[in-house]
Parts: C-alpha cells; sequence; structure tokens
C-alpha cells in the first residue's frame, strides 16, 4: 500500500547481492495480504482493497514467474499475522 493507493507490484530480493528484481504483478491489487514461501511458490491470501476485505488466493511461481489463481478462503481476512 501507498497513501491511500493499493499495490498489486511485486519484486523478489537477493540478500547475496543485495538487489531487488520486479516480478509479474499479481492479478488483484491489495494491501494487507498474508504470504506464505512453500515449494518454488509464493501464496498471497486475503488482505483488503480500498473498499472491502478480501477471501482469494494467488499463487506465483517462481519458475515460471507466473500467478494463477488459488483456492479462496471461507472468510475474508486482512491484516494476518
Amino acid at each position: 500500500m501507498e497513501g491511500d493507493k493499493c499495490k498489486s507490484d511485486c519484486y523478489r530480493y537477493d540478500p547475496k547481492d543485495n538487489t531487488w528484481s520486479r516480478l509479474a504483478p499479481m492479478n488483484a491489487e491489495r494491501s494487507e495480504i498474508g504470504i506464505v514461501y512453500f515449494s518454488d511458490r509464493i501464496y498471497v491470501f486475503g488482505g483488503s482493497t480500498l473498499s472491502r476485505c478480501l477471501s482469494s488466493c494467488e499463487v506465483l511461481t517462481l519458475s515460471t514467474n507466473e500467478w494463477n489463481m488459488g483456492p479462496s478462503m471461507k472468510e475474508s481476512r486482512r491484516g494476518c499475522g
């Protein structure tokens, strides 16, 4: 989130080289997300837009740099932690 704007931008940090690289943007702009890395995939779930809380899930496959929709949560959640 940037001020009053949600973002779909994604970046990867390489601690070895101390560099950031741009990844494919998410399908939906969101803030206050939950995020998990597992087995070459990043799972982004929940969060919010400026007007509503989300239940959707997006999955980024790092080897292809492609986002796909994952299973939605039963309830909308934001600020997961």
